[in-house]
């Protein structure tokens, strides 16, 4: 809860991990891509509003891209909770955190950023559409079909797909002065490792299985996101990282309300 000064902007954060503190720990990067979007930015304006009940139903164990008949309606219900965050007034934004599953390497056969453009396009879009119909009529509006196909686009713009590859722990690890800290304290036996990736930031990217590299478990993730993540080194490597801050700078609305927060 931002108190004192107005919130100026609101991203709701869903993200297909299901530990705890998943969402807080995909909220801590991203307040750190939207500074590197724009340095100028005050973040403590940014409401970062985690993913309720019926969100994270539909994204535990990937269920969000699940074509059983079975799931469907929970799969609707978070299409609908999408699109009426992203035409609120003003408008919001939600960061989509699913993993690319892939090595950065072999990131074009990732069948989970394919899916997620089949989930948008089957159960965000029409949900998008039929609301700003809605709106439109509510309202009594004089908007046409393409306004309202202008402004389904740009309510699709601000859903910000976030794709580590292979998994969020390669985006994490590459936080290598605090990785180092907490295996130091629990068993010291990678520290080398961590080292080799200060050294080589890239190569965090292209792990099989970056989870099962290091002795940390998920309740150090928000550690990692949180301390000190070197953000402009990991933004340098090109990568996943890169790709994901630079789909968040392609996003005219969120760069205007990051501007706000300026005042």
């Amino acid at each position: 809860m931002v108190t004192g000064e107005r919130t100026r902007l609101s991203i709701l954060v869903l993200t297909e991990d299901s530990a705890e503190g998943s969402c807080e720990t995909v909220a801590a990067l991203v307040k750190k891509m939207v500074l590197l979007v724009d340095p100028a930015c005050r973040t403590h304006l940014i409401a970062f509003e985690p993913q309720g009940d019926q969100e994270q139903r539909a994204m535990r164990g990937n269920l969000w891209k699940s074509r059983s008949p079975f799931d469907r309606q929970k799969i609707v219900l978070l299409g609908r909770a999408i699109a009426a965050k992203l035409i609120e007034d003003p408008v919001g934004f939600v960061a989509f955190h699913v993993d690319g599953d892939r090595r950065w390497a072999e990131r074009a056969s990732s069948e989970n950023v394919a899916q997620f453009a089949e989930f948008v396009s089957t159960y965000v879009q029409p949900s998008v559409h039929s609301a700003l119909l809605r709106q439109r009529d509510r309202n009594a509006l004089a908007a046409s079909a393409q306004d309202i196909a202008r402004a389904t686009a740009a309510a699709l713009a601000r859903l910000l797909r976030l794709t580590p590859f292979r998994s969020v722990e390669a985006w994490l690890y590459q936080n290598t002065a605090e990785a180092r800290r907490l295996c130091q304290a629990a068993c010291g036996r990678h520290l080398a490792k961590i080292d080799a990736w200060a050294a080589d930031r890239g190569a965090l990217d292209e792990l099989d299985d970056p989870k099962a590299a290091l002795c940390l478990i998920s309740e150090h993730h928000l550690a990692l996101a949180q301390r000190a993540f070197p953000a402009d080194e990991v933004f340098r490597v090109n990568k996943s990282y890169a790709a994901a801050v630079i789909g968040l700078l392609d996003c005219a609305d969120l760069c205007a309300a990051l501007a706000r927060t300026h005042l």
